[in-house]
């Protein structure tokens, strides 16, 4: 994802002074970055981490030089900068993002103040602007040499969408330059000198990801470290899984090639909390060193310690350059009469970084459980409720695993629930030998079937007339969908009516195009989360019958999630009776007569014109004011075939 620094505020220099040295820039904690970690993550920009200062002193009589002043000024800034581990970073106040005045692809930033990831001060003291035109250059096309794709976009495709991430940076200039009155041997102070740092900010943005976030960055980093530290369950069974499933291969040669393993992996990765772990290993006889039920509590114990180091919120590195989230803007390229124009701004969360810490990252909506992992089930419980997740506390506690796949299983747990969910956590106990007394600590969650909301509920309802008229050759159904969509991601809701016999669709006014199957035909909606209300009418076709019939229906509806059937429901049977002339009239079809179709069919019958015989013997001047626009050739071909089919002996 490429980021494309696009206004920076900063003074000019004055004129009428030779140009002085840039001033490095200062900022608290500034390293090259080692902030790598865990599985060998790092990162190539110049990283903020925390650092120790020391305060300056002063003393009667002494010649202060200006690396003494400045040591106080880097003194402060260190201790101001600390306050991002408290307080966090992000947007304190302000910082409005908003429709630009300057062009159609202009954002506006309205004053505010914000604390970057170094923690330093962002401040916007005036509106800025910044032109997003160039987001929306044509990405180039690799295949573009060999000719494959020439004019793709002219011949075709109309305005495209561009995702782009607004963010705002830390920037500083040097001001007020000048004259140095003396210089040294070595060159080191230039024939001007500033003498002022003017604290600015830099507006930047990057290339938006359809589904992701700015902060799916840091959810993604947390994540990998604590999967990381089940790599030492991987690592011992690449090993020595295959050894002990051969019972011949159990003897003191392994015993001494697992116990040298295990230590050099404790060498490599010291304990943080358990510290007895290397002396519990050389106690560990060779017998007890080829049971797997003997070691996976160890390797359960080196996961453990890893995860608890996690969980305590280390001080963690940034680099200097990121910026602080402020909004994800959405712009058309290609449209109308503007090259490029701003659609809408999404200035609210996981798009702008409200001022807070990153202790315990999770996606938007969700809570992150592994911030509660080793820590008291009750406090555990304290810590979920508060961030709105329902505890559901065990009434046994779980035993230390004892083989590898129990500790496969707790390192593959989901460490995300969302707001309003119920999570059972799953605890041990009998930790004497790690010196914790009695009391239960959380080791994992599982989620409660028994308490868990169903995330789909839908309900379905077919209304039809009990009867329909011998004179109708249609008639309608009114088709009903509700329910609610509790998940986070859309669905797909298929309803589906198999229409009896005699019966077939003609239309319907529901907005979708029906599939159809023979007498079976399905529409197909697309649900977001909450609620849904969807409700249409089916005209349907009822051919003349000779007999009454009773039909008999029902509406079927499948809600599908990623291709899998997630939710369904029927409706109730509705029974419509279709009725028939009492005194032996009975109906013939029409519309097999040449250029009757339904439609004409439907208004001859309102007539009363519902035989063949019915049609011979009808004037044309009475098929003239019923079918003014038809020609009168037409209906005098009308009655003779009419004529011909009454004639023919009936089925």
């Amino acid at each position: 994802m490429k980021a494309i620094p696009s206004v920076t505020v900063s003074p000019a220099r004055p004129g009428g002074h030779p140009a002085p040295k840039t001033p490095a820039p200062r900022h608290p904690g500034a390293s090259p970055c080692g902030c790598g970690g865990g599985c060998g993550c790092g990162c190539e920009e110049t990283c903020c981490q925390l650092e120790c200062a020391e305060q300056p002193l002063f003393f009667c009589s002494q010649l202060l030089a200006a690396e003494d002043l400045n040591s106080m000024v880097a003194w402060v800034q260190t201790r101001l900068g600390r306050s991002r581990f408290v307080d966090g970073w992000g947007v304190a106040c302000g910082l409005a993002v908003t429709c630009g005045a300057d062009g159609p692809a202009s954002i506006a930033v309205g004053p505010g103040y914000a604390v970057d990831c170094c923690g330093r001060d962002v401040v916007v003291c005036e509106p800025a602007s910044i032109d997003l035109s160039c987001a929306c250059a044509e990405p180039e096309e690799p295949c573009a040499d060999l000719g494959a794709y020439a004019g793709r976009r002219e011949n075709g495709a109309g305005p495209r969408r561009v995702l782009v991430d607004l963010a705002i940076r830390y920037a500083e200039s040097g001001s007020d330059p000048q004259s140095a009155l003396a210089r040294d041997a070595c060159g080191q102070v230039s024939a001007c000198e500033y003498t002022r740092v003017r604290e600015g900010f830099e507006l930047t943005w990057s290339e938006g990801v359809a589904g992701g976030s700015p902060a799916d960055a840091a959810v993604r980093r947390w994540r990998e470290a604590w999967d990381c530290c089940c790599e030492v369950v991987e690592r011992f069974a690449r090993r020595f899984g295959g050894a002990f499933e051969d019972d011949r291969a159990a003897g003191p040669e392994l015993a001494g090639a697992v116990r040298r393993w295990l230590l050099a992996w404790i060498a490599e990765h010291p304990p943080g909390q358990f510290c007895f772990l290397a002396e519990r290993i050389c106690a560990l006889d060779d017998d007890e060193l080829v049971r797997l039920d003997r070691l996976v509590p160890i390797l359960f114990a080196l996961v453990q310690d890893c995860r608890n180091a996690l969980t305590l919120c280390p001080c963690p590195p940034c680099s200097e350059k990121d910026g602080v989230p402020l909004a994800r803007i959405c712009l058309e390229a290609g449209g109308g009469k503007h090259p490029c124009r701003v659609v809408s701004i999404d200035p609210y969360p996981p798009y702008r970084r409200p001022l807070g810490t990153d202790c315990c990252p999770a996606p938007l909506g969700a809570v992150n459980l592994g911030c509660v992992v080793w820590r008291r089930e009750h406090d555990a419980c304290r810590l979920l409720a508060d961030r709105g997740v329902r505890v559901r506390l065990p009434d046994q506690a779980t035993p230390l695993p004892t083989t590898l796949g129990e500790l496969r299983e707790l390192c593959k747990q989901d460490l995300f629930a969302r707001c309003g969910e119920t999570v059972c956590l799953q605890v041990i106990d009998g930790l004497d030998e790690f010196c914790l007394g009695g009391e239960r600590r959380v080791i994992g969650f599982y989620p409660c079937p028994d308490e868990r909301p169903r995330p789909i509920e839908i309900q379905a309802a077919k209304v039809g007339p009990d009867a329909v008229d011998p004179g109708t050759s249609t008639f309608s159904y009114r088709l009903k969908v509700v329910g609610i969509n509790q998940s986070f991601s859309s669905l797909l809701l298929e309803v589906v009516d198999p229409l009896p016999e005699p019966l077939s669709y003609q239309q319907d006014d529901s907005g979708v195009e029906p599939a159809r199957d023979g007498r079976q035909t399905s529409w197909m909606f697309e649900i977001g989360p909450g609620e849904f209300d969807l409700g249409w009418n089916l005209v349907v076709d009822a051919p003349p019958r000779a007999a009454e019939v009773t039909v008999v229906n029902a509406i079927h509806v499948v809600a599908y999630r990623d291709g899998e059937v997630v939710a369904t429901a029927d409706s109730a049977q509705v029974r419509t009776r279709l009725e028939v002339l009492q005194e032996g009239g009975g109906f013939d079809d029409l519309t097999t007569v040449n250029f009757i179709g339904t439609a004409r069919r439907e208004v001859l019958v309102d007539a009363g014109i519902r035989t063949f015989a019915d049609l011979a013997t009808t004037p044309v001047e009475k098929l003239r004011e019923l079918f003014p626009n038809v020609a009168e050739d037409l209906f005098v071909q009308w009655r003779e075939e009419a004529a011909r089919r009454a004639q023919e002996p009936r089925a």
